[in-house]
């Protein structure tokens, strides 16, 4: 087991339980404490972030926030985490992305994800811009588990080259 734990997920935030009960582990993530229980961040553009300690107790800080080295990495560990368990964190909803619009500039493809309850949209960067359309595709919907095997068949192309846009998706 990992030193975190997807706990919760809702509209408004994430709640990540840290295991780390052992001295070995605190030795190996040197970033996190014995006496932390459970972090909240909260989704959106920028994140707040809240310590929840095993006696209640609670400290906060924001992504923007000047942070120690310790604490820079605490936040780059977690918000690396959520992402890895395919949780949309810079965006408030729950939701499966309904469209995604697929863009490629400086030899790195940028996929944008819609969603019907926000206007937020959730980004998902891919460095090697040579790959092909459909391999794209199936890459950033594997990214974030979203289920939609058979994407490739909803590929409809956007003429408009102004905005970079090189294909959009109806899901």
């Amino acid at each position: 087991m990992g030193v975190f734990t997807l706990f919760e997920e809702t509209r408004e935030q994430v709640i990540v339980q840290v295991n780390a009960d052992d001295a070995l582990t605190v030795a190996r993530h040197p970033y996190v404490s014995s006496n932390m229980a459970y972090i909240t961040v909260t989704r959106g553009k920028e994140h707040v972030f809240t310590v929840v300690r095993k006696d209640g107790t609670t400290w906060c800080f924001g992504s923007s926030t000047l942070l120690s080295d310790g604490v820079r990495k605490l936040r780059d560990t977690l918000l690396s985490f959520i992402r890895e368990q395919h949780v949309f964190i810079d965006v408030r909803t729950e939701l499966n992305p309904y469209a995604a619009d697929f863009y490629r500039w400086n030899n790195m493809w940028y996929v944008d994800f819609a969603f019907a309850d926000t206007r937020d949209t959730g980004r998902v960067y891919f460095p090697n811009a040579s790959e092909s359309p459909q391999s794209l595709v199936q890459n950033a919907f594997a990214a974030y588990n979203s289920g939609f095997a058979n994407a490739c068949e909803n590929i409809v192309a956007l003429p408009n080259e102004n905005i970079g846009t090189i294909f959009h998706i109806e899901i």
